[in-house]
C-alpha cells in the first residue's frame, strides 16, 4: 500500500536586487523569466572572477539553485568556468553552499537548507577550460584536430560572460535533474550522487 498526500507549498520568495562584481545593478527579472535569450551581462574584473550577487530584503532559506549560462560548455567539451555558491549574513563574509558545474543546458543543485540574506555565483575560471571531453579514445586515436574544428580554443575567451537564469528555490529539487533526464551526458552517472551507497 502506498500513502501519498500533498506537502505545503513554501513561500514565494522576494524579488532580490542583483548586482554584478563592480556593484552595478543588473534586471533581476531576466534571470528568472524562463527566457533562455534574455539575460544579463557580467562585467569582468580587473583582478578576480566575474560574480553575480542577489540581496534579498531579509533573510531567506533556499534548498537549491538552478543557473544557466550559454556557450559556457558544451557538449564533448569541458565548461570554461567553475562557479560556486555562496552565502552571506552581512554582503562581507562569504561561506560555501555548493558547487553548479555548467552544462549545455541548465543545471540545477540541491543542498542542505542555508539561510542567508545575501548569494552570490562566483565564476572562477576552470583549468584549462574547454578541453576535449570524450571517454578516453583507442589508442593512436588523435582528437586534437576536431577539438580545433570546433574552435576549443577561442570559446568563452572574448564573449562576455552572460547569465540567462539564475534563480534560488526554497524548495527541495532533485540534484542534477537535467543530466540525469537525459538533457547532457555524463562520463560517470554514479558520480552525480556519490552520497548514495555503492551498490556495485
Amino acid at each position: 500500500a502506498v500513502l501519498a498526500f500533498p506537502l505545503p507549498e513554501a513561500g514565494a520568495m522576494p524579488s532580490p536586487v542583483a548586482t554584478d562584481a563592480a556593484g552595478k545593478v543588473l534586471d533581476a527579472r531576466l534571470l528568472g523569466d524562463g527566457n533562455p535569450a534574455s539575460g544579463v551581462d557580467l562585467s569582468r574584473p580587473a583582478s578576480g572572477s566575474p560574480s553575480l550577487q542577489v540581496a534579498y530584503p531579509r533573510a531567506q532559506t533556499v534548498r537549491s539553485a538552478k543557473l544557466f549560462v550559454p556557450g559556457a560548455a558544451a557538449l564533448f567539451l569541458g565548461p570554461s568556468y567553475l562557479p560556486q555558491l555562496e552565502a552571506s549574513d552581512d554582503g562581507k563574509t562569504w561561506r560555501s553552499v555548493a558547487e553548479i558545474p555548467l552544462s549545455a543546458v541548465p543545471t540545477t543543485v540541491a543542498f542542505a537548507p542555508v539561510t542567508a540574506r545575501w548569494f552570490r555565483v562566483v565564476f572562477n575560471r576552470a583549468k584549462g577550460g574547454h578541453q576535449l571531453n570524450f571517454t578516453p579514445p583507442v589508442p593512436g586515436v588523435d582528437l586534437m584536430g576536431l577539438g580545433a574544428a570546433m574552435g576549443m580554443g577561442a570559446m568563452g575567451a572574448a564573449k562576455p560572460l552572460k547569465v540567462t537564469e539564475f534563480t534560488l528555490s526554497p524548495q527541495d529539487q532533485i540534484d542534477r535533474a537535467e543530466t540525469k533526464a537525459g538533457f547532457d551526458v555524463s562520463l560517470d552517472y554514479y558520480a552525480l550522487d556519490p552520497k548514495l551507497p555503492d551498490t556495485k
